[in-house]
């Protein structure tokens, strides 16, 4: 376990990420995106990402929701 929310930072640096999961992602920001999105680079690397969606310009909305991408499985579960 690594929380991104004080210093995202700190894991743009570690090497082998195979798995990111982030919960509440709904407050991530657009910077701490820009930096999480390239670190996860392992062949077969997953992002997993949980939210409540707030606003449609939320950052993770935006991305996955918003965007149709061929390498994303969304989801709404209730």
């Amino acid at each position: 376990f690594k929380g991104v929310r004080h210093n995202v930072q700190s894991i743009k640096s570690m090497a082998g990420l195979t798995h990111l999961w982030l919960e509440e992602a709904q407050t991530i920001s657009a910077e701490s995106w820009d930096v999480l999105v390239p670190t996860i680079r392992e062949e077969g690397s997953e992002i997993w990402v949980t939210f409540n969606p707030l606003h449609e310009s939320d950052t993770v909305w935006a991305e996955l929701v918003a965007k149709v991408r061929d390498n994303a499985y969304v989801r709404k579960v209730n």
